[in-house]
């Protein structure tokens, strides 16, 4: 065998033992199984509160009838006038400061 051959053979060699070497090393230490922010262990949670879709949305969507659709109804108007009294609140604030005191 030349030396041209042999330099092709103990690369291939070379490559075969350094590639073995990382694929075992990872099912070694399980990188190929860790599971980095524990999405395993913790079911999906969907928000209640903040700035996710409100649990009376879901329920209509996922379980369209008269009871959840009521139940949506309810929970809109209550949201409105909320809505409308904070709206109510803040136009007689502006009314009662200057144009210029205002950013």
């Amino acid at each position: 065998m030349d030396l041209l051959a042999q330099k092709r053979v103990l690369f291939v060699l070379i490559f075969l033992s350094t590639a073995s070497f990382a694929w075992a090393r990872e099912d070694l230490f399980r990188l190929s199984r860790v599971d980095y922010f524990d999405m395993k262990a913790r079911p999906f949670e969907r928000p209640e509160t903040g700035y996710g879709t409100p649990r009376v949305v879901i329920d209509l969507l996922d379980h369209p009838d008269e009871a959840t659709a009521l139940e949506y109804l309810r929970w809109q108007r209550e949201r409105m006038q909320k809505i409308a009294r904070a709206q109510q609140i803040l136009d007689k604030l502006m009314a009662s400061f200057p144009p210029e005191a205002l950013p």
